[in-house]
């Protein structure tokens, strides 16, 4: 049986966003966020709310898991750019 990972506090949440879980789960759902894929809302966070880049994850995280629309340790899809193969 896997049990989910215990959530950042709301104190500490706060003390590093301005914001509770619930202030930031009202503000993205007023923003359409439950329609956006986790790299808009996460960016969105960072360029309209001025969220530092790992709380702009983590809150994103969080928000998708109390929404129902990522489930405790489900992987985010990623798309990356082959590397170019150092010269020798």
């Amino acid at each position: 049986m896997t049990t989910a990972p215990k959530r950042t506090s709301d104190e500490a949440v706060q003390a590093a966003t301005g914001k509770t879980w619930v202030e930031w789960f009202l503000i993205l759902d007023d923003a359409g966020s439950v329609h956006r894929t986790h790299a808009e809302t996460a960016k969105w966070l960072a360029d309209v709310e001025d969220v530092p880049s790992w709380w702009s994850q983590m809150i994103t995280v969080e928000y998708e898991r109390a929404r129902g629309l990522k489930k405790v340790n489900e992987a985010i899809p990623t798309i990356r750019s082959p590397r170019p193969m150092a010269s020798r």
